[in-house]
């Protein structure tokens, strides 16, 4: 069973140009949200460092593990970075769908994310594969979350990639003053704890457990 449909999973978006964006998108009984990120991860050089100074100023959201599976079309032609991919998150035993419209800019990662929740993760896979998608590649992260006023902080360890910290501000408003305004914030934060910004990764982390950022996995508590 599905509490949830995204209309975004397969690349194709439902609501025509003149609708209004909407937090939570209502589809025939069923809901899908709807969020606008911005966001920025950096390389973590001395993890208890920022630990430390994250503790010391910003609210404790509490530890988590994520168990992500991506999933992306059985055509070569359509491969990533080329076709639509999306990806099942297990967390805290609840199964989330999400499917994500990237860009890039200096740095600062803008996401327009849709996402729904599945009951029955079998199900679910079974149908996609009839779509014609297949299991890609998997990724395990864990750390602890943060507040920093309106900003999400997560200290993580993606294994087989690395330790990182993400900055993201999350909104219902996708235009471009507001995004700048939250990219300048991050920024303003990341400065203030002891990363280097030269370290700034845009590569997204499928990416590089495909070139094997980390080949040695050293896992967290």
């Amino acid at each position: 069973m599905f509490t949830g449909v995204g209309v975004g999973i397969l690349g194709v978006d439902a609501r025509g140009p003149s609708e209004p964006s909407a937090m939570d998108l209502a589809v025939g009984g069923v809901r899908m949200s709807t969020a606008y990120e911005t966001e920025m991860k950096v390389w973590v050089d001395d993890w208890a460092a920022v630990e430390a100074a994250l503790r010391a100023r910003a609210t404790f959201r509490g530890q988590f593990v994520k168990e992500d599976r991506y999933f992306r079309s059985a055509d070569p032609t359509l491969a990533p970075p080329r076709g639509p991919t999306f990806r099942i998150r297990t967390e805290g035993g609840t199964a989330t769908v999400t499917f994500k419209e990237k860009s890039r800019e200096r740095g600062v990662e803008f996401n327009v994310e849709r996402e729904f929740v599945v009951d029955d993760v079998d199900a679910f896979v079974h149908l996609v594969g009839v779509l014609g998608y297949v299991d890609d590649i998997a990724k395990r992260k864990s750390g602890f979350g943060f507040d920093v006023g309106d900003l999400h902080v997560e200290l993580v360890r993606v294994d087989g990639v690395g330790e990182f910290i993400e900055v993201e501000s999350v909104s219902t408003d996708g235009e471009r003053p507001g995004r700048d305004a939250a990219a300048a914030r991050i920024r303003d934060l990341l400065s203030s704890l002891p990363v280097d910004l030269a370290r700034v990764e845009e590569r997204p982390y499928t990416q590089m457990l495909r070139e094997g950022a980390d080949p040695v996995s050293r896992p967290r508590p």
